[in-house]
């Protein structure tokens, strides 16, 4: 999964690749340590995402530039075994997720 796919996402057209990219890269070395993960402030756990499961983190920089207030509903989508991005990915109303990217 390439990072330059956020980029078709309407609200994301205009952010900067690579602040995002570093985020993943802060969040991907902050899983490896599944207690560390559950402490921190990006709100690390497991959701199943069309029927697979997936570790979900906030996306913070994109929630603040698409002027989101609070957590916002974007997330990123790790692999459970590997720990690698895997996506993008929704929260909508009643608290599933949809994958976006």
């Amino acid at each position: 999964m390439t990072i330059e796919k956020i980029r078709k996402i309407k609200s994301c057209r205009h952010v900067d690749l690579t602040k995002v990219a570093s985020e993943i890269a802060l969040v991907s070395t902050l899983i490896l340590n599944p207690a560390q993960a559950m402490q921190s402030n990006y709100h690390v756990h497991k959701v199943p995402v069309n029927g697979v499961e997936y570790l979900v983190a906030d996306a913070k920089f994109l929630n603040r530039q698409t002027n989101q207030s609070g957590r916002g509903n974007m997330r990123y989508l790790f692999d459970i075994q590997a720990r690698t991005w895997e996506g993008l990915a929704q929260e909508v109303d009643n608290g599933s997720y949809r994958r976006v990217v």
